[in-house]
């Protein structure tokens, strides 16, 4: 079974491509006091998490807004789901939100 740092970088390799391709920063990585990774990308109204836990049943994402944005949030398990489809998900809602120039 893989470790918690190798699951980050799994996911890491399936994200980034999908936020390079929609011409966004790249989401960052940081490991926490109790050996979880948090993966998030932040702007000014609204971030992407995703928390890769010890246990990959607890590992999960996130997604949360300003009020600008209507206080919108929806978060969700990772275990199970499709990670391309969920971050391509999770830009569409970027994209959709955010003024480019």
């Amino acid at each position: 079974m893989m470790d918690v740092q190798e699951r980050a970088a799994e996911l890491m390799q399936t994200i980034v491509p999908l936020f390079e391709a929609a011409q966004l920063e790249a989401p960052f990585a940081v490991t926490l006091d109790d050996g979880s990774v948090l993966i998030e990308w932040i702007a000014v109204n609204m971030r992407i998490g995703f928390g890769v836990e010890l246990d990959p049943a607890e590992s999960g994402w996130h997604l949360v807004t300003k009020p600008e944005l209507g206080n919108v949030g929806a978060s969700g398990y990772l275990a199970g789901l499709d990670l391309g489809w969920l971050a391509t998900w999770l830009i569409s809602f970027v994209i959709a939100n955010t003024e480019r120039g």
